[in-house]
């Protein structure tokens, strides 16, 4: 299958919907600046960056093996958009690193927008609580990790990149391609998490996907070779 291409109307929508989430990340974040006034205040931010990182990883570590393990890709309601281009990424690893920013980025652009609108409207830094400081704080970092997910690990698998980028994935501060190697050796069920890879080692030794499929599973999901087969 090649890989999904984007009509006028989609790219639209998606640079739309980029400066969506561009207006109201610069609102959180001069919201979330203008408060800070003490060195602990500034803590609170510094703590929530890997906290956020950290909820981005493995939110899409999750949507990864969820892709990768139930419906087929011609679902009516997610298969084309998110589980279609994870199916083709096993088939043609290379093919992620043929789409362009829009095509590469866009989906997780339209699942995190909304979730950043919301909580821009209702996370309140400015009343001084503490708990309000650090949800603010996470959400930016979380948004910001999440709707670069897609980029980050079209990184893993590009042959030549620009030195800060490769800085990043040799300190693991975004996903590496060592690390990502892992998940396509043998049958992909293993390192999910494609952000930075930093939630892989715990989720993998917690067997922590393969519970979750036998759950689901049992819940009736149709599984990807259930769908493929009828």
């Amino acid at each position: 299958m090649s890989h999904i291409r984007y009509s006028q109307g989609m790219a639209f929508a998606a640079v739309c919907a980029m400066v969506v989430f561009a207006i109201f990340l610069v609102v959180l974040i001069y919201r979330v600046a203008r408060v800070l006034t003490t060195p602990g205040e500034l803590m609170v931010v510094v703590a929530a960056a890997p906290l956020g990182i950290l909820v981005a990883d493995f939110n899409g570590g999750f949507v990864h093996w969820f892709s990768d393990t139930f419906f087929a890709e011609d679902s009516s309601l997610f298969g084309r958009g998110i589980i279609a281009p994870f199916r083709e990424h096993h088939r043609d690893p290379l093919a992620i690193t043929r789409h362009g920013f829009l095509e590469c980025n866009a989906t997780n652009c339209f699942l995190v927008t909304p979730l950043l609108v919301l909580g821009t409207w209702g996370i309140r830094p400015e009343l001084g609580d503490v708990w309000m400081l650090l949800a603010g704080s996470v959400l930016i970092f979380f948004s910001v990790a999440a709707l670069l997910t897609n980029q980050f690990h079209k990184w893993a698998h590009a042959s030549r990149l620009p030195p800060p980028v490769r800085w990043l994935q040799e300190h693991h501060f975004i996903l590496s391609p060592a690390l990502h190697a892992r998940h396509h050796r043998g049958d992909h069920t293993r390192a999910f998490c494609v952000t930075t890879g930093w939630m892989n080692a715990l989720l993998d030794a917690t067997g922590f996907f393969r519970l979750s499929e036998r759950v689901l599973k049992s819940l009736g999901l149709p599984q990807e070779s259930d769908e493929v087969s009828s």
